[in-house]
């Protein structure tokens, strides 16, 4: 029969990072409640750079994030891709005419967002090969935290623009890297059998429509 999304009766659960839940779930929910409104979204947190493995258990309906590989099994498409941008004090020492000078931002402390304990980003290999390096001073696990860090500390943090813009309120601000940098790519992830779910797919349409 024809899917008809208003009668759909469900609970999906998905999983993604808080970086990736700030970007997209602002308007997703929204617009899931105007087509579905019996439909209930679970979403979990995932930290790693890899795919969940409650995807192929079936524990999962869909993974947006961060990951370099996607295994047998498995699907994926781009969700959205996006530049880096630096969340900071205001007046902090490094900015200079609203913008951020290079050798005081290697300078200064560093946050990550990462649920490793140790090692470098995709930001530290590319600053190594510039022949370049940066201290990481702090490393947390809820991106949620960096205005309230960098606000009353000389930290600096990178982030995705698109979350950035999210982020930044009174006494910061968000201003280009001071040299080019990779950009980060967000991937969608479902299992390959769930192509025929039709839930699932609609689900997966509505996800890249307020990614785009």
């Amino acid at each position: 029969r024809e899917f008809q999304p208003q009668m759909l009766v469900r609970t999906f659960t998905l999983a993604m990072p808080d970086i990736v839940q700030a970007v997209v779930l602002p308007e997703l929910v929204p617009l899931l409640a105007s087509e579905a409104p019996h439909v209930q979204l679970r979403v979990k947190a995932w930290t790693q750079q890899v795919v969940p493995p409650g995807l192929l258990h079936g524990h999962l309906d869909l993974f947006a994030g961060y990951a370099d590989e996607v295994g047998n099994g498995l699907s994926s498409a781009p969700l959205y891709d996006d530049a880096y941008a630096v969340l900071c004090r205001a007046d902090h020492p490094a900015v200079v005419d609203g913008s951020i000078e290079l050798r005081g931002w290697l300078d200064s402390g560093h946050i990550v967002v990462s649920s490793e304990e140790t090692g470098g980003t995709d930001v530290d290999r590319a600053l190594s090969d510039r022949g370049m390096a940066r201290t990481i001073a702090l490393r947390v696990e809820n991106a949620l935290l960096l205005p309230h860090l960098v606000r009353n500390t000389t930290l600096t943090a990178l982030v995705d623009r698109r979350l950035g813009e999210r982020l930044v309120g009174a006494g910061l601000v968000l201003s280009d890297p001071p040299l080019n940098l990779p950009r980060g790519r967000v991937r969608m992830v479902w299992a390959t059998p769930s192509e025929a779910d039709p839930g699932i797919d609609w689900l997966r349409r509505r996800l890249h429509e307020v990614a785009s």
